[in-house]
């Protein structure tokens, strides 16, 4: 069980306690370590008694995550009592939270009775820039604690002894959350014909604006938008993506190439020939040409077609050699 600071409840019970620079040594219990990273806007809810702490892990920061809130469901036996016990917030701890570990290093940020009402909000900021102000439902604590300053961890202690049996048995429900700032993000997923990726710097332009894009990411405000990409050597590509907060979704777009495009339907027997070169239509129905002036030849046995035609950048041509056998009945 962590020591009460009675200085602080001394001065007063409602005022924050100065965040400590140094570790210091605590024994809790770990009823749950829940990993931030991975959770959805709703979070994930534990049970906990008296004496229990929650820690929070980030291993893999996620640039939309601008904090984590703590909501605390505080049972009746607890609401009769509550200036007889203290949450308090923790960061750095070390090592690594377990339920299998009771001692632990660790940097104090702040601690507080328990309000005499039903919940208890705290939000613990991430980010310089983050929105998130202190009010009637929420307390935020005034301290950035970034994803290196994780774990984090949330303790419930009695701020004296002779609690009571009833009390020492109370269910209490923890409730934690990422809190999200209101953008999301594009990652480009861009492949030629070939499967490769193209080696030119794509250009995004959002609702018609152009967007800044980091290492294929386009970061948005949430909501419906119009999103073109344009690949030098391809045609553009135009989708509607919705955006959500705190979500990266990818746009994957297989890019078609601006040349003339050639696919030649004709039987494996056939030669064909572009611009007097051989054209191994069975092995290559598709072919890239120049835009221009173009001259196919196909033969069939004795019978040879010649086409003469203009190709046009960004347009296809379907080529279909066919031989007829026609069989009429007579009287």
């Amino acid at each position: 069980m962590m020591n009460v600071r009675t200085t602080l409840l001394a001065a007063s019970l409602l005022a924050l306690s100065l965040p400590a620079a140094a570790q210091e040594r605590i024994r809790v219990p770990v009823a749950a370590v829940i990993e931030l990273s991975g959770l959805a806007e709703e979070g994930a809810w534990v049970e906990c008694i008296l004496g229990d702490s929650i820690a929070v892990t980030f291993d893999e920061p996620n640039p939309f995550v601008q904090g984590v809130e703590f909501e605390l469901r505080i049972p009746p036996p607890a609401m009769a009592a509550s200036s007889s016990m203290l949450w308090s917030v923790w960061r750095s701890l070390a090592p690594e939270p377990s339920k299998d570990v009771f001692d632990y290093r660790a940097v104090h940020v702040a601690t507080q009775p328990l309000p005499a009402r039903v919940s208890l909000v705290v939000q613990v900021p991430a980010i310089a820039r983050h929105t998130l102000r202190s009010g009637p439902y929420a307390l935020v604590i005034p301290e950035l604690i970034a994803a290196d300053r994780y774990p984090l961890l949330f303790h419930l202690q009695a701020a004296g002894k002779g609690v009571s049996a009833e009390l020492e048995k109370a269910v209490f429900r923890l409730r934690v959350r990422p809190l999200f700032t209101d953008e999301g993000g594009i990652e480009l997923a861009l492949r030629n014909a070939e499967g490769g990726t193209p080696s030119a710097t794509p250009e995004v332009f959002v609702d018609g604006k152009k967007a800044e894009l980091r290492g294929g990411l386009v970061v948005l405000k949430k909501g419906v938008r119009s999103v073109q990409v344009s690949v030098p050597g391809f045609r553009d590509e135009h989708r509607t993506v919705t955006v959500e907060a705190g979500r990266i979704i990818e746009l994957a777009l297989e890019l078609v190439g601006t040349a003339p495009v050639l696919r030649v339907q004709a039987p494996d027997l056939a030669r064909v020939e572009l611009d007097g070169l051989p054209w191994d239509h069975v092995a290559n129905p598709r072919l890239e040409i120049e835009a221009g002036e173009h001259t196919l030849v196909c033969r069939l046995g004795d019978y040879t077609v010649t086409r003469r035609f203009t190709a046009v950048k960004g347009r296809s041509y379907d080529i279909v050699l066919s031989v007829q056998l026609e069989v009429t009945e007579g009287p």
